[in-house]
């Protein structure tokens, strides 16, 4: 009889895990589609739910102007949650970051990000209006960039731009769009595959101490 009992009380709960994981999957594909309009309809229509939720509770804070107590929320949720929730605050505080311009750090949280990513995947993750693609299958053509810099002054991006040209590097300033500011990057022209690129990137960073992140145009 205890066993029946234990076997009924372990199936409830994994059953109510299992609708908890599922019942907010709308806000994630509304989100992941870019579907504003219907994931703000959605949220305004979850208003009573408790900020203890922790999906609802990232896509209220995803469509808050206020970007320090969004910053904090991140914070927290960073600690709190797992999968899918996991890499989208991660990717969130990695544009935070590098909007402010720490480099590094925002890095850190892209691998971070990056690791929810299966190993075997053409996807991609979408970074700002960056994207980052996963190391397993390389393209053919040479569409990596490896940035080392993000100024919010064009002048200063031209500076460093005009520096590693003179070093023989083919290099171009483009303009992009992070957290509702706009800044110049520095981008130098990599290789055919993400693997080649690093090591192109390394050898930048160990010539002249540039921290760097590989993006896709």
């Amino acid at each position: 009889m205890k066993i029946l009992l234990i076997t009924f009380i372990l199936s409830f709960f994994l059953s109510n895990s299992i609708v908890s994981a599922q019942k907010h999957q709308d806000l994630f594909d509304f989100y992941a589609n870019k579907q504003i309009d219907k994931l703000e309809s959605r949220i305004q229509q979850l208003a009573n739910i408790a900020n203890d939720d922790q999906e609802v509770l990232f896509f209220r804070t995803v469509l808050s102007d206020n970007g320090d107590t969004a910053f904090s929320i991140y914070e927290q949720l960073f600690i709190q949650s797992h999968g899918p929730l996991k890499k989208l605050v991660s990717e969130k505080l990695a544009e935070y970051y590098y909007a402010r311009g720490f480099y590094i750090k925002s890095s850190e949280y892209e691998k971070i990000a990056l690791t929810y990513i299966p190993l075997k995947t053409t996807e991609v993750l979408k970074s700002g209006d960056n994207i980052i693609k996963s190391r397993s299958e390389p393209d053919t053509k040479p569409i990596y960039k490896i940035q080392v810099g993000a100024f919010g002054i064009i002048e200063n991006a031209n500076d460093l731009a005009g520096f590693l040209q003179g070093k023989k590097l083919e290099v171009n300033v483009v303009s992009r769009n992070v957290g509702g500011n706009t800044l110049y990057c520095v981008w130098v022209e990599g290789a055919s595959s993400f693997e080649s690129t690093e090591n192109i990137a390394e050898e930048i960073k160990e010539k002249y101490q540039l921290s760097y992140r590989i993006v896709q145009p």
